[in-house]
C-alpha cells in the first residue's frame, strides 16, 4: 500500500479536480474489477481441483475458458466506460471540471480491462499451481518498477497531469499482465513434464 501513497501523491499534485475524479473513476472501475477478481478466484479454484485430480492436462482448458468467460464480462462493461464515459462520471457529480477529468480516466479504464482481465485469469492459475509469491512479485515489479517511475517521468517530461498517470497504470496492467503469463506457461510446461 506504500505505493498507493506515492501514487496517490502524484494525483493529488494534479489539483483537487484531478484527484475527486480519479476517485470517482476508482469507484467506477470497480464494477468490472470485483467481476474479474471473481474470475479470478474461480480460476484459483478450478485449477486447483485439476491439480489435486492429478490432471495437469486439463489446466490449459480451465485457463482458456477463464479468459473467454472473464473478457465476456468485462468488455461489455468496458464499452460502456468508452462510449458513455460523461455518464459513469455524472453518476457521482455534476461538476464539470471533474466530468472531464473523469472522461478520459474511464476511456483509459476501458482499455486497461483487458490487460487487467488477463492479470486476474494469470494470477489465479498461477496461485492454483501452488506459485502463490508469483502474484506477489510480479504486483510489485509492475507497481514500483513501472507504474510509479512512468509516472513521475511523465510528470517530468510532460508536466502533472492525470491523464498521463492514468496511462502509466495502463502500462502496469500490461507489464503485469505480460510476466504472469510467462510465469503461467513457464510453470505450466514444468508441470506437465514432470
Amino acid at each position: 500500500h506504500s505505493m498507493q501513497i506515492v501514487f496517490n501523491g502524484m494525483v493529488i499534485a494534479c489539483g483537487v479536480s484531478a484527484y475527486a475524479a480519479h476517485q470517482i473513476g476508482i469507484a467506477v472501475e470497480s464494477i468490472s474489477w470485483l467481476s474479474g477478481y471473481a474470475f479470478g478466484l474461480a480460476t484459483t479454484a478450478l485449477v486447483s481441483q485439476r491439480i489435486g485430480a492429478r490432471d495437469p492436462s486439463a489446466v490449459p482448458i480451465v485457463v482458456r475458458n477463464a479468459h473467454i468467460l472473464i473478457q465476456s464480462v468485462m468488455l461489455p462493461i468496458a464499452c460502456t466506460f468508452l462510449f458513455a464515459p460523461s455518464w459513469w462520471m455524472s453518476l457521482f457529480t455534476s461538476d464539470p471540471e471533474i466530468i472531464a477529468y473523469g472522461r478520459i480516466y474511464c476511456i483509459i479504464t476501458a482499455i486497461v480491462q483487458i490487460p487487467l482481465g488477463m492479470s486476474m485469469v494469470w494470477m489465479g492459475a498461477l496461485r492454483g499451481l501452488g506459485h502463490t509469491g508469483a502474484a506477489m512479485w510480479t504486483t510489485l515489479t509492475g507497481a514500483w518498477f513501472v507504474r510509479v517511475p512512468l509516472a513521475a517521468g511523465f510528470i517530468a517530461l510532460l508536466g502533472h497531469s492525470i491523464h498521463w498517470i492514468r496511462l502509466a497504470m495502463l502500462v502496469d496492467w500490461v507489464v503485469r499482465a505480460a510476466l504472469q503469463g510467462r510465469l503461467y506457461r513457464r510453470r505450466l510446461v514444468g508441470l506437465l513434464h514432470n
